[in-house]
């Protein structure tokens, strides 16, 4: 890390959660600072994890350390007191995501976050540091296809994935086009849901035509 500024900032979208994970690291640069307080702006698709801000101190060497639970660490700004030149504090803390603020809510496969934090002695500034995530949604469509064709099975399974990206959409219409030579029927088509729950209530209308498409 930078030896000299006494604010350090990382993150990283945690798969398991769908949450965004913070790390800020306090006075590795080895100063005194008489009123740490440390203030954490989010923007406004991100939004605090309730009883997610965990404090550690460290001392210089990051050999021994403890967790401080006396400090009001509901939200931000965090008020670390007086640290000594050779404690080091880290702050972790997670954030939820609120995708219909995030482009407009429209769907984007690559999404980029920005949190910043600044560091004060008392009233006066101290060090900022900022850190951006990356994260890469899922597929809203994607199709793949199989042949089963032998002596006595003449057929291909198709399979179209819809929304892996798991992102928020309205009245959904898939249209497929089959090429000539192929034929289907509504009993040919399974819908599944996630949990591969068979979906039943869809509106399927099949039209044949010069390229057959099915609705």
């Amino acid at each position: 890390g930078n030896r000299s500024n006494p604010i350090e900032k990382g993150g990283h979208y945690n798969e398991k959660t769908g949450e965004i994970d913070w790390t800020i690291t306090v006075n590795q640069s080895g100063g005194e600072v008489d009123e740490a307080i440390v203030r954490d702006e989010l923007p406004e698709e991100l939004s605090l994890v309730e009883g997610s801000i965990k404090v550690y101190k460290f001392d210089g060497n990051w050999q021994n350390y403890e967790e401080i639970t006396d400090l009001n660490t509901g939200k931000f700004p965090l008020n670390l007191g007086k640290v000594e030149s050779n404690e080091i504090y880290q702050i972790k803390f997670s954030t939820a995501i609120d995708w219909s603020k995030v482009n407009g809510g429209n769907y984007q496969q690559e999404n980029t976050f920005v949190n910043e934090t600044d560091l004060y002695d008392g009233e006066h500034p101290r060090g900022k540091a900022d850190a951006e995530v990356k994260h890469w949604k899922d597929t809203l469509l994607s199709k793949s296809g199989k042949s089963n064709v032998k002596y006595d099975d003449k057929t291909l399974t198709w399979t179209i994935d819809v929304n892996k990206a798991k992102h928020q959409l309205g009245n959904v219409v898939l249209t497929d086009l089959i090429p000539a030579g192929l034929g289907i029927t509504e009993a040919d088509i399974v819908i599944k849901g996630e949990n591969e729950n068979e979906i039943t209530d869809a509106n399927i209308t099949i039209t044949p035509a010069n390229n057959s498409s099915v609705e």
